[in-house]
């Protein structure tokens, strides 16, 4: 069993290296992501990488879009995956900094309804993602 220190920081777990949208992305470019990256939470940025807000799978079928929706399938199904991610995403994501300690990023994730934390550096700006 993997023991972690309650009070090392969140740079020593999160991942660094982050796949990212911007809000002009569409919706099929996140789903694609999804299934060829085998992630789950894509966090969006603007062009200064500042978060704006993060999007999942859950959101991709809360806005009716199913994985095996193929793009030249019926209009609607189209229609959706051309939806601008910026309409599906949720804005103000809760975030962790990379000096936090693990014990309250672990706290945020046992309280909270989601799975992924982004981590922010004192400019507000993406430096990393945590995961459970």
């Amino acid at each position: 069993m993997l023991h972690i220190d309650d009070n090392a920081p969140v740079r020593g777990l999160m991942a660094d290296t982050v796949v990212s949208l911007t809000e002009s992305h569409r919706v099929w470019e996140a789903r694609d992501i999804f299934e060829r990256c085998g992630l789950h939470h894509l966090p969006v940025i603007d062009e200064r990488r500042a978060l704006v807000g993060i999007v999942s799978h859950t959101d991709l079928y809360r806005a009716g879009v199913d994985q095996t929706f193929p793009e030249d399938g019926p209009p609607a199904d189209r229609a959706r995956l051309k939806l601008p991610i910026s309409k599906i995403m949720r804005r103000d994501p809760v975030t962790v900094r990379p000096d936090d300690p693990v014990e309250l990023a672990l706290s945020i994730l046992a309280e909270g309804s989601f799975h992924s934390l982004p981590v922010l550096d004192e400019e507000g700006r993406l430096v990393g993602m945590l995961t459970t």
